[in-house]
């Protein structure tokens, strides 16, 4: 499988894209079970900030966005730094909750078990989590006509399940729900 180019999140097309049926209800899911007692949050792979800049008016929260693409950091009206998530540019528990939205599954594996680790560190107390539940890669599996390669089409790399997520949870911390949102 080919990996995208990490210049695909520099480029203008990838960010004017209108909230899809899919975020929207994430959007819902997640103000419904954002705890009411934080103070401030960060939004690890925040992109061009559509998710976090309705949760930042709909629960009047302080939400710090971080993404490595300044392209889409552009276009966000909400305080935001560009960094790394395998190396997040804050202090260990700097942040009540700290969450990512569709941004794991793009990485490849040593980044994302990087990247897992940072969100808990500067997690005081909760970290939020949404992935694809059980996606069939196969199914948005595209093939270069030019070179052949495979890729999928919306640059996945990974599957999540019930498994996959709780090895992820580091000693001491626990599960306090999870919630499937998404679109049929």
């Amino acid at each position: 499988m080919v990996s995208q180019k990490k210049d695909l999140y520099e480029s203008r097309d990838v960010w004017d894209q209108e909230l899809q049926l899919g975020q929207r209800n994430l959007l819902g899911a997640i103000i419904d079970f954002m705890p009411n007692d934080i103070d401030n949050a960060l939004d690890v792979g925040c992109g061009d900030g559509k998710i976090t800049g309705h949760l930042i008016r709909q629960t009047q929260k302080k939400i710090v966005g971080l993404d490595s693409s300044k392209e889409a950091l552009s276009r966000c009206n909400f305080e935001t730094v560009v960094g790394d998530a395998t190396a997040v540019s804050f202090g260990d528990r700097t942040f009540d909750l700290v969450m990512t939205t569709d941004m794991l599954e793009h990485l490849p594996v040593s980044i994302e078990e990087k990247s897992w680790n940072e969100l808990f560190r500067v997690a005081a107390r909760y970290v939020m989590v949404a992935v694809p539940f059980r996606e069939e890669l196969l199914d948005g599996t595209a093939r270069c006509p030019d070179c052949g390669a495979t890729y999928h089409v919306n640059w996945h790399m990974r599957s999540y399940d019930w498994l996959k997520l709780l090895e992820r949870k580091p000693q001491g911390w626990s599960v306090d729900s999870v919630v499937l949102t998404g679109e049929p």
